[in-house]
Parts: structure tokens; sequence; C-alpha cells
């Protein structure tokens, strides 16, 4: 059995003390448990009573000399014993760090498997994990751990963070009051004499100094993680997360530093927030104390275990701890007796703005009150986050709202100290875990939980002595918990009784109330004065706070629970003194028992010991053999002591074989192996050789096989990346990796110009100052001259002279003279260059630029896998990079005697298999020549499966049954026009089906399957297309015409051409009672032709032809006209094409149209003439985006007045504009075919510089523009009846 080591933390307890009045006389206390009376709040406090002075202890008499001890034999130092310590964490990805406890600098490392290997002793560990709550707890490993040579196991569980932590079970009962704590400065005097990184001492330390001003207290609630007394130095961590000045919420370790004695403080030590523990002090390497005694301050997020370096922390102190500004008050005298003056000058510094006020906390300006209850909402009301002060509060938030009747679990009470008026609040836990405030006067209290209350509060500790003197004191530490969360926030107060059992009467114990989790030193009974038995008592009282609504008042209830510790037996003499008179005798020590001094009244002869002297051990001679050792079973060898005559025995180790070894034997399937036995007894056994008879290697790991008898070998390959580059984005066999912008080099520089020049990335710019110069020639022959006169030398004064002027860097390398004159009769300088003259022009400059470019293109990256290298055997390949990869394998080999088989060659048929018969194949081992034999199968009995398509065609491919074995027919289906298949029959004339595709077919036996068919029939079913009367459907066979109905149907105002496939059908397919013949169905629609119009007078809207974005005119006309006076009609368009954008009058003059607007047309005139022909022209613009096709357009809404005002009907004949991208005869393209085209076309074949629309003047499509083009369109523009295409 493994030993299974479970680690709780160790709390310490830390109670209130609340007095309690102690019981009446008589009144025995026993261990029921009682309920108090309910008191009122306040209690008042009673003063408690004065501890009685201790007689003083009488003068112990003179030990006596010991005896002189034996001295021993020198013991062997054995090899340290090892424990195997395994952690088992939850979860899994806890880390564990594990610890000297003496010396927590050493961490011990763990072994590959994750398990500790740790001598007998004291360690510590730490267990943390992302999104949990960490631990740190002591590991203690004792001898006989180590002899059992079993593992001890640790089981670590952590419990996850949560954003409101709950207390750990089993926190002490007067842990913190209220778990919502504000991290505190330690002090009520805030002496500071440096910060953060001052330049003094703390110039890489994060830290605060603080000087001496009274005891330095807890911040928070909080265990002590550790200890280190060289420094004074001690870490504690935050029990529970807390609320820290710069606004967030989590843990909080702090350091303490210099304390010159902390012998009071220990690992695990849990203390309250706001208790004293700490003194500054000058402890530490270097003499801290010479800058004088100091607390210095280190603060760190989370739990951070020791807090190395000592010095320093992570967070700022005023980042971390509020201040009381009521409270706390500022030393002002700032390095007074203090060494280090030299910071900030020893000048006072009001160091207060950098802390925030704890008043600021919101909760802390509630008063707590501890209160575990079950209450019951008495109206529909919210749960707020905090208590409120009123339901406008900005500082809490609805969560959500409950409903009347609705029980909360309370664990606590808050009074909300915002406003004047007391407002109650409990704090609530609802069915679904959510955690809020309500308003206490909305509840009532349903069961104030007396029974969870005690259930959860348990004692432990130390047992008093089974007997006592009269008067003495002894000490007794006990530690009261609670294991319910929420009861461990309320207080609590301990008393102690005890009673004379032997004579039936109730004495009380002076009362000792619990101070800091432990009694005082000692428990005092001198007030017994009687021999005798008596009980002990320990009497927990709760108080649990309520809000009475029938008092509007705060109430609270007393429960009580008592634990018995007992009895304890009184040994006393004569009960008529008070005070022993003792007598001392020293007992000396024996080999096993120690010494004593024992003290004897001489009155009563009560008596007790002290002064104790340990035992002086055995001395034991060198021990007689008294069993001997065999092969198999130990001696026995017995010391015997030389003073006592006390014995012991050791064992003897067993002598062990003395082994003889036979031959080897063995054969293929049996391993080699040879007889062992021992000389000395009976012992034998047999011995095989495990070195192997091997199979060939292979990849694939052997199955059947157990792995004590598998060998592996490790073997891997490599391969490298290639890379190149190139300018193009693809390349063969490679892959695209990345590319990047590549400048070349510059080219040569440009000629020096005044036209200016901007630098970019691609080009280089340089400037310098260009000096202006001039030069004079014949402005006739373009004769340079030498000087200024007219040109006579060449060309006997053919002309006047001007000049020529240019720039240059710099002045020309030639010598300049000065002349007094030039053409421009100025002074100027002159040089002869190759015999002509040269002027410069002063203070003429310019500044020159000259640059040089380069180009940018894009340079890729590609790269491709070489081939593999061949395989290296071993484990130690290269780890694979970015340019290298690495393929590793195992390869497998299996003894072969550990499967005792044999080496079989590859075997031969010596009996060929036949339908229906079995045949043999015969294998020969090659090591050992045996044979085996191995049926081969019998080859099966088939029948063929034929499939005949009868009359269709696509019939399966046969198939091969096997006897008695269902095969699963083709699911292939063939087809036949005009036919359903129904499946497959054994008949070719079946009508209906006995197999389907993919049936099953059981019989053995070889069949032909025809296909089965069923000819195919078709509806055709009539639609009046608008009109009423349409026949009945009919049903039409394949290869079968159909005589259609006689029936036609009828349309008002229209007349019945027959029928059609299509719905917009304009003429008739077919004629009733004619015959349809097509092998489909179809529904077949009236044709209809609408009656000729009934009305003499008729509008008529005229069409043309346009293309995308050209203008078109269509005319309206109008016949038959009676004498109209008025028209009014709208003009309707297919606006996806058209738009209209003008009008003109016809032969009816001032028309009114609503372009862009309503479109409407309106025309007014006073005399009935009778106008016929050509009344309104409209003008349209065919839209760009147009697609090719008819715009109709038409007019509607038609309305005429004759003179005596009578309605004048109207047939109306709609146009359209026929949009399309190519007008055959549109020769320039102008939306029109007239004369224009046809002479445009002329000029064009003649040679004329003309354009045209080469698709539009290939008038007789066949793909040439020639003079046959322009027959066609002169026959076109005549009204000849030929076609434009």
């Amino acid at each position: 059995m493994k030993k299974v080591l479970s680690l709780l933390l160790a709390v310490l307890m830390v109670f209130t003390l609340l007095p309690v009045s102690a019981l009446a006389d008589g009144e025995t206390p026993g261990t029921a448990e009682t309920t108090a009376e309910t008191e009122t709040t306040p209690v008042p406090e009673v003063t408690p009573e004065l501890e009685t002075t201790p007689e003083p202890e009488a003068t112990p008499e003179p030990e006596a000399t010991p005896e002189p001890e034996t001295t021993p034999e020198p013991e062997v130092t054995p090899e340290p014993e090892y424990v195997t310590v395994r952690f088992i964490c939850t979860p899994e990805e806890t880390t564990i760090q594990v610890y000297d406890a003496e010396d927590d600098e050493t961490e011990f490392e763990p072994e590959e498997d994750g398990s500790y290997l740790l001598v007998p002793g004291n360690y510590v560990y730490v267990a943390f994990c992302e999104g949990y709550v960490s631990i740190f707890e002591e590991l203690i490993i004792e001898e006989e751990d180590a002899a059992t040579g079993e593992e001890m196991i640790v089981d670590v569980a952590l419990e996850p963070a949560v954003a409101e932590d709950t207390p750990d079970e089993g926190l002490p009962v007067m842990l913190a009051a209220s778990f919502d704590e504000y991290a505190w400065f330690p002090a009520y005097t805030m002496n500071l004499s440096q910060l953060a990184y001052e330049s003094y001492s703390h110039g890489s330390q994060n830290a605060i100094d603080m000087l001496p001003n009274g005891n330095v207290f807890a911040p928070f609630t909080g265990k002590v993680a550790y200890v280190d007394a060289n420094w004074g130095y001690i870490v504690l961590q935050s029990v529970n997360k807390v609320h820290w000045a710069d606004g967030s919420y989590d843990y909080m370790t702090v350091g303490f530093m210099h304390d010159s004695d902390i012998s009071d403080i220990y690992v695990g030590r849990v203390i309250s927030q706001g208790e004293e523990f700490y003194q500054a002090g000058g402890m530490g390497d270097g003499n801290p104390n010479a800058y004088g005694a100091h607390v210095h301050i280190t603060v760190h997020k989370g739990h951070v275990t020791r807090g190395y370096p000592y010095g320093t922390g992570d967070s700022y102190a005023f980042n971390a701890f509020f201040i009381n500004t009521k409270k706390t008050t500022q030393y002002t005298g700032r390095g007074k007796g203090y060494a280090v003056n030299s910071v900030n000058n020893g000048a006072p510094t009001d160091y207060r703005s950098l802390w925030k006020d704890l008043d600021e906390g919101y909760l802390s300006k509630c008063d707590y009150y501890p209160s575990y209850l079950t209450v019951q909402m008495t109206k529909d009301y919210r749960v707020w986050s905090l208590p409120c002060s009123n339901e406008t509060d900005s500082a809490s938030s609805v969560i959500k709202t409950v409903t009347s009747g609705t029980s909360l679990t309370v664990t606590a009470l808050y009074k909300n100290g915002v406003t004047t008026s007391d407002h109650y609040w409990y704090r609530v836990r609802l069915s679904d875990g959510t955690v809020g405030y309500v308003y206490a006067p909305f509840c009532k209290v349903t069961n104030y939980c007396d029974t969870a209350i005690k259930n959860g509060i348990s004692a432990s500790g130390k047992d008093v002595p089974a007997s006592l003197p009269v008067s003495k004191s002894y000490p007794v530490d006990w530690t009261i918990t609670s294991s319910n969360a929420d009861i461990s926030a309320i207080s609590g107060t301990v008393h102690t009784y005890g009673t004379t059992m032997s004579y039936g009467r109730t004495e009380q114990v002076r009362s000792k109330n619990l101070n800091n989790s432990e009694l005082d030193s000692a428990m005092h009974f001198d007030w017994i004065s009687s021999p005798g038995s008596y009980d002990f008592y320990i009497k927990v009282q709760v108080k649990n706070y309520y809000f009475a609504n029938n008092s509007n008042t705060l109430q609270s209830k007393t429960i009580e629970k008592t634990v018995l510790n007992g009895p304890i037996q009184f040994t006393t003499g004569d009960s008529g003194h008070t005070t022993h008179s003792y007598t001392s005798k020293v007992v000396a020590p024996t080999c096993t028992e120690q010494g004593y001094t024992l003290y004897t009244c001489s009155v009563c002869s009560a008596s007790y010991k002290d002064n104790y002297t340990d035992a002086k051990g055995h001395s034991w001679n060198s021990g007689t053999v008294t069993t001997a050792a065999t092969c198999e079973e130990s001696g026995v060898k017995t010391y015997t002591c030389t003073a006592c005559q006390t014995k012991k025995t050791e064992t003897i180790a067993a002598t062990g074989h003395k082994l003889v070894y036979g031959s080897w034997e063995g054969s293929c399937t049996e391993r080699p192996h040879r007889l062992v036995s021992c000389a000395n007894c009976d012992y034998q056994y047999t011995e095989y050789n495990m070195e192997g008879n091997w199979s060939d290697w292979s990849t694939t790991k052997p199955t059947g096989v157990a792995d004590e008898y598998i060998e592996t070998q490790q073997r891997y390959r490599t391969r490298n990346k290639l890379t190149t580059t190139g300018t193009s984005n693809t390349m063969s066999g490679w892959t695209l990796s990345g590319s990047e912008k590549v400048w070349s080099d510059y080219g040569s520089w440009s000629d020096w110009s005044t036209d200016a020049v901007s630098a970019s990335d691609s080009t280089q710019v340089e400037t310098t100052t260009l000096y202006g110069y001039y030069y004079y020639y014949c402005s006739n022959c373009g004769a340079h001259m030498h000087g200024y006169g007219t040109c006579y030398t060449w060309a006997g004064g053919c002309g006047a002279k001007t000049y020529s002027s240019g720039w240059n860097q710099g002045y020309f390398p030639y010598s300049w003279s000065s002349s007094t004159s030039d053409w421009h009769g100025t002074g100027k300088y002159v040089a002869t260059i190759n015999g002509e003259n040269w002027f410069k022009w002063d203070n003429h400059t310019a500044t020159g630029y000259r640059y040089r470019t380069r180009t940018q293109q894009t340079v890729y990256s590609f790269y491709k896998w070489d081939d593999w290298s061949g395989w290296v055997s071993g484990s130690n390949a290269p780890a694979a990079t970015d340019t290298m990869q690495v393929e590793k394998q195992t390869l497998y080999r299996y003894d072969l005697y550990a499967t005792g088989t044999h080496k079989w060659d590859s075997g031969v048929v010596t009996t060929p298999a036949k339908p229906g018969i079995e045949g043999v194949k015969t294998y020969t081992c090659t090591a050992c020549k045996q044979t085996r034999t191995e049926v081969i199968p019998a080859l099966p009995i088939t029948y063929t499966v034929s499939y005949d398509a009868n009359g269709g065609s696509g019939a399966p491919a046969a198939q091969t049954k096997t006897k008695d074995v269902a095969l699963t027919l083709s699911s292939t289906k063939p087809t036949r026009t005009g036919y359903m298949f129904l499946g497959w029959a054994a008949s070719k004339t079946a009508t209906s089906a006995q197999y389907q595709p993919g049936g099953s077919y059981t019989a053995n036996a070889a069949v032909t399957l025809y296909a089965v068919w069923k000819t195919n029939d078709y509806t055709v079913s009539y639609d009046a297309n608008g009109g009423t009367g349409a026949p009945a459907a009919q049903t039409k066979t394949h290869g079968t015409a159909l005589t259609l109905s006689s029936t036609k149907p009828t349309r008002t105002g229209y007349t019945f051409l027959g029928w059609a496939a299509s719905r917009t059908a304009t003429s008739a397919q077919y004629q009733p009672g004619g015959s349809y013949t097509a092998n489909a169905a179809v529904t077949l629609y009236a044709v209809w032709k609408e009656n000729a119009p009934t009305y003499a007078t008729t509008l008529t809207v005229s069409s043309a032809t346009a293309s995308q974005g050209k203008e078109v005119s269509l005319n309206v006309s109008l016949a038959g006209n009676p004498g109209i006076i008025g028209i009014n009609f709208q003009i309707t368009y297919d606006k996806t094409r058209l738009k209209l954008i003008g009008y003109a009058d016809g032969a009816m003059k001032d028309w009114s149209v609503g372009i862009g607007e309503s479109e409407k047309a309106i025309w007014i005139d006073e005399a009935a003439d009778v106008i016929n022909g050509n009344i309104l022209t409209l003008k349209f613009q065919v839209l760009d985006n147009a697609p090719d096709g008819l715009a109709e357009v038409t007019v509607t809404g038609f309305k005429a007045s004759a003179l005596d005002e009578s309605a004048v009907k109207a047939n109306i004949v709609a146009g359209s504009v026929t949009v399309t991208s190519r007008i055959p005869g549109d020769v320039n393209d102008d939306g029109e075919v007239d004369i224009f085209d046809c002479v445009r076309l002329k000029k064009y074949l003649a040679g004329f510089n003309v354009t045209i629309n080469a698709s539009n003047a290939d008038v007789n499509g066949d793909g040439e523009v020639d003079i046959f083009d322009c027959v066609r369109l002169k026959k076109y523009l005549a009204g000849m009846s030929v076609e434009l295409k």
C-alpha cells in the first residue's frame, strides 16, 4: 500500500474577546448544547477579574550525581535512505516547488518522472496554477517513512480563484469580521524615512522605511508564509483577496524586516487585521541598526512565498495601502533620531497626498455584524451590489429582482453609514449563487440556523493531564474552528468551567477568555481545595445578529456550544490546609526511564515531579548468535545490556545459495536453457538464454508479442532547404516565400541645367551656381564675330549683329581682360577662345541642377526541399530547424523464441484446391526442417446471373453468384425511350418484377434476368389564358397520337385562334380536334387575337431604331378626328432604356408637356378644327447603359373633348424604339439612317478623309464595306424592299 499524506492548511484561531457572565451557583453545565436568551445589541462590557498571582515554587533539592555512562561502540553511519514523494495535483498543470524548511534558499529538483527523492526531514512546498488559489504547506518525512520503501503520495487540490472568494473552511471563529477587507497602512503614525527608489539606500528597491512609532499592526487578515530570524524578516500573505488602494481586488503579500525579536512569529500563524505583531528594529547583515531602528516594508501582488530579494517588492506601497485620515497622523520631524538626515536634507514632507483615504472604500463606511440566518422576502424587491444609502445611490447597482416569499441565505448584516438614519442590509446568497444585498425591513427571519452554527463549530487541542495537584496551574492550548465558511465570519467568546463530580456541586473555574486563539499560559485550579474528579469544559458563545421588524431595531441571538475535556483527578491531602509544604527527592535516571525531582507535601502527601533528566540508555555486550542463518532464512544474534540485563536481538542476513550451472539445451521452438542448482541445499531453477533468435528489422511493431521480447532501434534522415531568388513571382518546382523591393545603382549624372529637378527615392539631385556668358554672331549669315562690329569680315557687311547666351559652372578657365564697352554699352570682361570673343555677364547667375536616377524592382524569394539523405542509425538526431527537416523512425525486431516460432519458408502447394474440394500447402522450417501443412480453401461453386435489357439498352454486365451465398444484384438500371423500368424477372414476357436493382438473389442456379417495362403516359392540360371554358386534361400514351379536345374556350373582345405551348404565343400550334404526337407532357395555352377597334378615331405613335446614348424622335399622329377641341394623355414608355427630353408641335400647336415631371401632354384650341396627321413630336434620349431590345412607347389615359364637351374615344396604337448597339446604315453614327449616311459612304469609298462606323456601313452583312453596301443603302432610302443587315 502506498502511504497517502493529506496536508491541511494549518490555520491558527483568532478570537474577539466578549466577556460573558459566569454561571450561577448550583448550575451544572453538561455536554448538551444550550441556547441563551435573545439579547439586545450592544452587549455591555464586563470588567474581567484580575488574575491571582501564583505562589512561588519550592526550591528543589540538589540533584543526585548520575552513574558514569558506558561508552557505546562507535556506530557505522548508514547511507541516507530516500523516500520517493509523488504529488497528485488537481488541476494536473499545477506547478510544485519543494524547499528545505530550515533553509528555503535550497530548492529541490524533481526526477524525470516528476517525483522527488527526499531524506527524512522537514520541508515546505508551494503549489500554484494560473486561475487557482496558491497554497504553501509543510511536508514532514519521518524515519519510518523511509523504512517502508513505499512511495509517499501527497494529494494537492487547488481551489479555483473566483471574483468574490469565500474564506476557507476551518478558519478561526474570529477571523475577519467581514471578508470585504481594505488593506490598511500598518501604523497610525506615518513616520517615514525613505520611500521607493530614494537615493540613500533604496536606489534599486521598491520599499518604504518606517521609524519607530509604536507597534506595527497587520494591514489585513493574513497568514505567515515565511520567517527568517537572521533578518527579523517575515512574509504575511492575505488569507483572502483584499481591496487595494489602486482599485484592484487581489491577494496581497507584505514583507516586514529588521524586528529584533520575532520569536513569537511562526509559519502558519494567522494574524487578524489591526492586530499588533511587529516592532521596528535593526536585525540583518550590515548592521541596519547603525542607520537607526526602523521597519523595511515591501509589497507584492498575489501570494509570494519569500519575497526574494528581501529588499524590494513589485508594487508601490501607496498603491496598496489605504490610510484613515481621521486616525493616522504624520510625524513631521522626518529623520529625527535617524542617522539618514541627508534624504531630502531632512526636511519634513507631507506624504499623505500619496495615499488613498480609507473612507473612500464604500463598505468601510458601513458597520458590519455577523449574521447567519435564513430569511424570506415579504415583498417584491431588488438585490443590490452594495448596501445602499437610497435607491439613487450611484455606488450600488441592481443585480436582480426577487419576488415576495423568496427564501434567502444571510451571510452578514450591514448598517449603512452614508446617511444619518440607520439603514440595515442583509448580505444574501441566492439559490443560483448570486451574492448581493437586500433591505432588512423587507425580510422576516424564518430560521436562526442554531443547529447549523453549532454543528459547524468544533474544538481541538492539547489534553490536560489525567491528574493534577491541588492549586496547580497547567498550560492548556485550545483551537476553536468553524467548518462553515459563513459561520467562520461570526465572533465568539470562550469560557472554561469545572464541575466537582464527586461532591455533586458546581464550582466555577476562574474565567479565562481566549486571547489571540490561545489560552493564557496556564489554567489555574488553585480554587480547588479538595481532592476528587473534576470535568473540564469549554463553552463557545456565538452572537448571531438580525433585524427585528416588530421593534424596528437590531437584535442578537446568542448561541452556545459546550465542549468537554476531562475528567481531571486532583490528588491533594488534608483539605484543612491551604498552603503545601514540599520536600524534594532526586530520582536518578535508569537505562529507559527519565530521572526527575519528586516534590511531596509533608502535610497532605500531595506530590508532583519536575527537573526531568534524560534516560541513560542501554550498554550492550558484543552479542551471541542464537539462530544460525541458512541459504534463505535469516539468523538471530542476541545482545544483553550489562547494566540491567535487558536483551535485544539483531537479524543475521541469509547466506544465499552457492549455485552450480548445468549445460545449455534447446531447439527452434524451445529457448536455450540450463539447470541451475544450489550446492548446499535442494534449491534449483531453469535459466533461459535471453539473447534471442531475432526476426528481421521492421518499421511495424509486432503484435501479440510482449514488449520485453521486442528490441527497438532508432534512425533518422535529414534534408535541407534550398533557396534562390528571381524577378518573376513564379518559378517551376519552387515555392514562393517572400519578396522585397531592390534598388539598382545610380546612373551617370546629367548635364547642368537651370531647370529645377526635385529629389526622390529614385532621383538624386546636386545643385551649384551657374554663371551667364554670351557671344556675338551675324543675324543674317550666322558668322561668329570677333568683336562688336558689323559682319564685314566674311560677308562684306551682310547684316546686323546679335548675340547668343548660355550658362557655365564657374568662370571659364581662361584669362579675362577688361573691355571698355560691348554691345550693351557697358564695360565687361572679354576672353578670346579659339579665336572668338566671349563675354561674361557680371552678377548674372542662376542655380544649376544635375541629377542621376535609379530604378526599383521586386525580387522574389523561393525555396524547395532537397532530396532526403540516407538513413543514419542512432537516437541522437539533430533538432529540426527552419532550414533543415528531420524525419525519425523506429525499427522493431522480436525474439522468435518468445513466440515459439519456426523460420518457415514460403511453402509449396502439394494438393491444389478444386471447386468444392480443399487443397493443401506445406511449409518447411529452414532451421530444423520440420514441416507443417495449411488447408487451402475449396474453390467456390458458382452460377452466372445474366441481364437482358428486353428492348431497352444499358443492361448491366453478368455477375457470378457463389453457392449458398446471396448475390447483391447490380444497381445499374437499363433505359428505354417511352417506357418506365419496373425491375427484373426471369421471364421475357413478365409484366411485374421479381427482383430490383441492388436486391438479393439467393437461388443456387444460373439465370437470365429480363427487364420489365411499362409504357409511359403523358398529361396534356389546357389553360384558357384569360378566357373561360378550357377542356379537361387528356392522357397520351407513348408512341400513340392523341386527338385533341374539340372544345373551344371563349373570351370577350377576342377571337380564339387555337392552342400553343407558350402562354405568350401570338399564333396557334394546334387546333381543337387536331393531333398531338409529341411524347411529352404539355400545357396548351389558348391563343387570342384582340378584335378590331370599334372607334372611328385612332392615335398612333411611330417607331424608330437608335443606339445607346443617341437621341431619337417619335411622331404622334391622329386619324379620324371628328373635331376635337382638347386632348390630354399620359406618355408611357420603357424607362430602363429611354428618357423623355423634349417635344415639338406638329399640326396641332401650343402643346404643353411635363418634361422631367409628370410627363403628361395637353392641347386645347378654341375652334374645333379637324386636324389629322402628325400632331406632336416626342424627343427621347437612349440611356448609355440601356440593354439592346424593344422599348415600347405609348399613351395612356387618353381623353379628348369635342366642342359640345362630348368625349371622343380613340384606338391607341403603341410605337417603339428598337435599342441596338448597331444600327445598320447609320454610317455617320448620328442615330438615324438618312441621305447623309449615303453621302458619307460615297465619300469614304471615293477616298475622302472621312470617318465612318464600319459595322453600321456593312449593310449587306458580308464583312466588308464596299460598293455593294452603297447600292443596298440607296435602294433602302429609295423605299425599295431590301433589308439592312
